[in-house]
């Protein structure tokens, strides 16, 4: 299939088709591996995509590999209908949502870590910016239209479906669609084909796709509904500005949603001005440039985590969040380390023998020797006198003496070529340090047992010694893998050393379960071998462990959910039921928390709002901390406001005052939705009355004014 260049009426070939959807199909161009073309179905061809197009073509927002914009419009040979664009291609990249997905981003992307997701971030609110700057709005902000690479370089698609607005004619061509989980409060329900979308609009969606980089996918808007009945859709949580992270939200953050304080000051203090001033007026939410701005700075404050280099968090926290949402999951890690980035179990799988086929022997035939010089001159030879009887004995001795020999030589070959791919025997398991290294042998100690006796003890030997060297340097599950798995000449120091090394094993086992890392002993105990003495004790233990944890996690959660339903009487009960050390421990820290937390309350209620923040930062529970402090943000956030709008109203009043009514009137609509609103009200109406009135009376007596 060919097509023209619109600009310059080049003819160029179309390669195989790519992908497609609804609108059209993508295709390869013929000697250009750098751009495809998107060619539109015919039932998708229409004036006003035609005009829509040759007004993006005319006014390209910059050379820009961030946006797939039209490089080239393209028709067919015989029309001047436009049928489909030339935009760049872009490859090795994935969906927005397989990176801010905590499972596709360690499937996909293992080694993309949260400076990537910052990066991202701000990277998209950079191209959204752009777009902009340059007088457009995408409209539909969703995460299916947004690319990103390894290197977290995003890349905006379907620009075709963007708001275009024709600067030669002013015509603006819609944007008809949009999802309602990205879309703001004051468009939930409305017709897009009949609304021109705002930069406000796609700053909600903008701030929406933010929130779920940095929050392991976590939707703003989600969160458990505390109130009656089935809980509301998305879409209506956002139209009635239901921000679960608000002080008396009908809804809660998920138990598994990081806190909000994981974030840096300047991000959170942007997500409260979208998401709840934003609600009030779509100008107060902030800008994408303000994003960069933010981001940017969140940025360069994040630090690695001594435990895992993957790990990076913003330096105004005390501890790794990541660390300890790691223990919360299970040991499934949001960023893995770059040594193991999908950790497997550490029962080591079963090694199969390689099998090395035996070489041919070769016999060689000495030459005879020869004396090449004597004393004595060489005599003729004598040809000897024919003796039957001499001449069949002699064959028959020599034709048995052929075969021992031949015995002799394959057995001796088969136990030196044994010797040799083994590595066993002659002293060759001795390496150049004097050590023995059994290491590199081929066979397993199966095929050992058909070594001769000498060598398979050799064997077994090199094992054992290797097996005590681990032991003695602590490493006592590699050590019970190196032993020899049978015994082989000192049957009691052989069972002696596994049941040694596994009560250590079973010891450290111990120690883990009892700092709260259950998983890591369960594993730990599951490495003791069938062979030991103390099988049976770990595998009690371990069952005893199971059933302890289960029991106590069922205790903690109805001790926390009391807790954060504000019922505290309950809590000391709850805590009291609490049987393990780790668990004790954490019951007391929630006492501790309940305290902080009444003392953080008593203090906000009384106004006392830096008292309320010093008692909430000794809170040790994330989420009951992130509460306490978003309700003293809160307050701030009134207190601001209610100054902001102090301001306002008297510079209406002043600007009545002086007969500027137009000022005055925007002065009291820019309080107007806010805790002042009566006052405003007020004041604009009155406004608006002088304004009328000196409008009449200009009119009757000139330019009268009213003072």
């Amino acid at each position: 299939m060919r097509a023209i260049c619109l600009s310059n009426g080049q003819s160029i070939t179309l390669g195989s088709e790519l992908g497609g959807g609804g609108e059209g199909k993508i295709y390869a161009i013929a000697g250009h591996p750098g751009v495809v073309a998107k060619v539109y179905h015919e039932t998708q061809r229409s004036g006003e995509r035609d005009r829509k197009l040759r007004a993006m073509y005319a006014n390209s927002p910059g050379n820009s590999t961030s946006i797939a914009w039209p490089l080239e419009l393209l028709r067919t040979p015989d029309s001047t209908e436009v049928i489909g664009f030339v935009m760049r291609r872009v490859t090795r990249v994935r969906p927005l949502h397989d990176v801010y997905n905590p499972k596709t981003r360690r499937q996909q992307m293992p080694f993309f870590d949260y400076f990537y997701l910052h990066r991202t971030a701000r990277n998209l609110a950079a191209a959204i910016a752009t777009i902009h700057a340059n007088g457009y709005t995408i409209g539909d902000v969703n995460e299916s239209n947004i690319l990103v690479s390894p290197r977290a370089v995003v890349t905006l698609v379907d620009t075709d479906s963007f708001q275009v607005r024709d600067r030669r004619n002013g015509a603006i061509y819609r944007c008809p669609v949009g999802k309602p989980e990205f879309t703001p409060p004051e468009l939930q329900g409305e017709a897009f084909a009949s609304v021109d979308r705002t930069p406000q609009h796609d700053c909600f969606g903008l701030a929406v796709l933010i929130f779920q980089l940095l929050m392991e996918g976590t939707h703003p808007f989600d969160g458990v509904y505390m109130g009656q009945g089935d809980p509301p859709l998305k879409e209506a949580r956002i139209a009635a500005g239901h921000f679960p992270y608000r002080p008396n939200s009908p809804y809660r953050p998920k138990p598994l949603a990081p806190p909000l304080s994981m974030l840096h000051p300047q991000l959170r203090q942007l997500f409260w001005e979208c998401f709840e001033g934003g609600y009030i007026s779509p100008k107060l939410r902030p800008s994408a440039v303000a994003w960069v701005d933010a981001l940017s700075a969140a940025e360069k404050e994040l630090v690695p985590c001594t435990a895992n280099s993957q790990h990076r968090y913003g330096k105004h926290l005390r501890s790794c969040p990541w660390c300890d949402r790691s223990m919360q999951l299970g040991g499934r890690d949001p960023f893995p380390s770059r040594s193991d980035p999908r950790p497997k179990s550490i029962v080591p799988k079963p090694t199969v023998p390689r099998v090395v086929a035996s070489p041919v022997l070769s016999v060689r035939t000495p030459a005879p020797y020869y004396p090449t010089s004597s004393k004595y001159p060489p005599r003729k030879p004598t040809p000897p006198k024919f003796d039957p009887i001499s001449f069949i004995a002699r064959k028959a001795f020599l034709v048995a003496g052929i075969a021992v020999a031949l015995v002799g030589a394959a057995i001796a070959d088969s136990i030196y070529i044994q010797s040799q791919q083994t590595g066993i025997g002659s002293g060759s398991l001795w390496g150049v340090s004097g050590e023995v290294d059994c290491t590199t042998t081929e066979f397993s100690a199966t095929a050992a047992a058909g070594f001769p006796p000498e060598a398979r003890l050799a064997f077994y030997r090199c094992q054992f010694d290797r097996a005590q060297k681990l032991a003695a340097h602590g490493r006592f599950q590699q050590a019970l893998q190196a032993i020899p798995g049978q015994p082989f000449e000192n049957t009691g120091q052989w069972q002696s050393s596994i049941d040694e090394w596994s009560r250590q094993m079973l010891n450290r086992a111990t120690r883990e379960y009892e700092s709260g890392r259950f998983e890591v002993a369960a594993n730990l105990t599951q490495t003791i071998p069938e062979t030991s003495a103390i099988v049976g004790e770990a595998r009690t233990a371990l069952e005893k462990w199971n059933r302890e944890w289960q029991e106590n996690s069922q205790r903690w959660e109805t001790a926390q959910a009391a807790f954060d339903a504000g019922r505290y009487d309950e809590v000391p009960q709850a805590v009291s039921q609490l049987t393990t050390p780790y668990w004790q421990e954490r019951g007391k820290s929630l006492l501790l928390d309940e305290t902080y937390l009444r003392e953080a309350e008593r203090a906000l209620a009384a106004g006392r709002v830096e008292d309320a923040r010093q008692a909430a930062n000794r809170i040790g529970n994330t989420y009951d901390r992130e509460r306490i402090v978003t309700a003293i943000e809160r307050v701030e956030l009134v207190e601001r406001d209610r100054e902001v709008d102090r301001l306002y109203l008297e510079s209406a009043r002043q600007a009545i005052a002086e007969g500027r009514f137009e000022d005055a009137k925007q002065d009291a609509d820019r309080a107007i939705g806010s805790l002042s609103r009566s006052e405003a009200l007020v004041l604009f109406q009155k406004a608006d009355y002088y304004a009328r009135l000196q409008n009449l009376l200009s009119e009757k007596n000139g330019n009268l004014r009213v003072y």
